[in-house]
């Protein structure tokens, strides 16, 4: 069940969203809604797929790389953006519908295996995808992947910005990493105004001393109620 192209990138809607809490039974804010890198994972970075090692090839203590492990690095809804990645690739029909049911009912670490042989096969030049602004080209696959950024609201962020880019700046996968926790949640403080960012070069970057005054406060919020 392939395609010759990829299909274009799955927006993260309100129809989506109610999709994605009915496939983990738990209801999800509507801070997720377009999230940048949905059906786009970076499939070598931990943060994306749980096999993949932290850097360095460390294995992650946290779900020791194993499919479907609690994990404080690996993206809450990884399985879910694989589901609709592979449907993106061909795997499950043409039919959106069919696909999703098709590939939700496969074992998590199944359809992950599935994607890498459709994605080995592309590269070997068996099928060549179209590449254009809605489409992707391999390069995500590789150690140079940058997730797509989806426009935000109006004022909320400020466009390749003037001053020097220090060390303190990270992007929002580095800011997961340092956080210790998914993207999505960085993405959804992002979102939610609970962190401040700058668009450099085209990408989102926080400040590392921002991400310490969220840790900070949110180690009083548990405080408060313990």
């Amino acid at each position: 069940m392939t395609n010759k192209v990829w299909k274009q990138k799955v927006v993260l809607n309100k129809a989506i969203l109610e999709k994605l809490c009915k496939f983990y039974r738990y209801n999800f804010d509507e801070s997720l809604l377009e999230l940048d890198c949905f059906s786009h994972p970076g499939l070598i970075h931990h943060e994306c797929n749980p096999e993949a090692k932290l850097p360095g090839g460390a294995d992650c203590k946290f779900c020791r790389n194993v499919f479907g492990s609690v994990c404080q690095i690996t993206c809450h809804i990884s399985q879910f953006c694989l589901i609709m990645f592979a449907y993106r690739l061909g795997i499950g029909g043409e039919d959106f519908e069919i696909a999703y049911t098709h590939n939700s009912k496969m074992d998590y670490e199944a359809l992950y295996r599935l994607v890498r042989q459709r994605l080995n096969d592309l590269e070997k030049g068996a099928e060549t995808p179209i590449k254009d602004s809605l489409q992707l080209g391999f390069g995500f696959s590789k150690t140079n992947y940058v997730p797509g950024v989806a426009k935000p609201a109006v004022m909320s962020y400020v466009e390749d910005a003037a001053e020097e880019v220090a060390e303190d700046w990270l992007t929002l996968n580095e800011a997961a990493t340092w956080y210790k926790c998914a993207y999505a949640n960085i993405f959804a403080h992002v979102k939610r105004g609970n962190l401040p960012h700058r668009i450099f070069g085209g990408v989102k970057k926080v400040r590392k001393s921002d991400l310490m005054k969220l840790q900070q406060k949110n180690k009083r919020k548990r405080s408060s109620l313990a």
